[in-house]
């Protein structure tokens, strides 16, 4: 499979981010929001066997394209990821001050 002329301009840009926000809207107005980021590249060809969509020529910080990592190596690095678990952290947080 040949990257596409879209694809290869979009390598010029040199770095891109999957961001993902989170936020909760609470009746008094408060907001909590998270943010992930997935550090990468666009790759010069598509490489591996999983994943969908861009994962084989997305290649993050260790070299290895997405469609490389297992399911458990994806989570740990995705935007989704992050952002859930920061949501986590931030909402623990509220709710024990809520509670205090």
């Amino acid at each position: 499979m040949e990257l596409s002329a879209l694809s290869l301009r979009l390598r010029a840009l040199s770095v891109l981010r999957g961001l993902l926000s989170h936020p909760l809207v609470r009746a008094y107005g408060d907001t909590l929001t998270a943010r992930g980021e997935c550090p990468g590249v666009i790759g010069e060809a598509p490489r591996g066997e999983g994943g969908f969509g861009y994962d084989p020529v997305f290649v993050v910080e260790d070299g290895r394209s997405y469609a490389e990592l297992s399911a458990e190596e994806k989570d740990a690095i995705s935007h989704r990821g992050r952002a859930l678990r920061a949501f986590r952290e931030k909402l623990a947080a509220y709710i024990a001050a809520e509670n205090a």
